[in-house]
């Protein structure tokens, strides 16, 4: 009787110091862009952010973007995706994908769920992803001579 005592001792304090480790776990704490934006599609934008917490559970990271009301648009995670062994501050280069255009976009920033540790999301801002312009055509016909002005350009069927 007493060697059982025993074990539901240890398995108590097991069980302690494993639901304290979980409450460490680390989470994504901060996250910044670079340059702050607008964007256009296919411009590259650093996502910084800071991961907290003791324990290193990650096995990835996720990078989406998403509108205002957090509905994903688009993975735009690197392949590899970042393993985070150590809290810190990392930097991550994403791609901004062209049909994305519009405003009140968010970079989400995911660190993924590792056994009993649950996943940590935090967003960007919100910034402006500016549509694909639409060339056109510059006219003016017109004669410049020496000692004068030339008058505006016409452009037109552009967007």
């Amino acid at each position: 009787m007493l060697f059982g005592r025993g074990i539901r001792r240890y398995a108590i304090v097991i069980i302690f110091v494993f639901c304290s480790l979980l409450a460490k776990a680390q989470n994504v704490t901060s996250v910044t862009l670079s340059p702050s934006g607008p964007y256009c599609q296919g411009n590259t934008v650093t996502v910084t952010y800071v991961i907290s917490g003791l324990l290193s559970a990650s096995v990835g990271m996720t990078f989406e973007i998403t509108d205002n009301a957090n509905t994903v648009l688009a993975n735009v995670t690197p392949s590899p995706q970042p393993i985070i062994l150590l809290p810190g501050t990392y930097n991550q280069n994403i791609t901004i994908p062209s049909g994305l255009a519009g405003t009140n976009r968010k970079i989400k920033v995911t660190r993924n769920a590792f056994l009993l540790v649950p996943a940590s999301t935090l967003y960007s801002g919100t910034f402006t992803i500016s549509p694909l312009s639409v060339g056109g055509t510059v006219s003016s016909a017109q004669t410049i001579c020496t000692g004068t002005l030339p008058v505006d350009l016409n452009l037109s069927g552009h967007t």
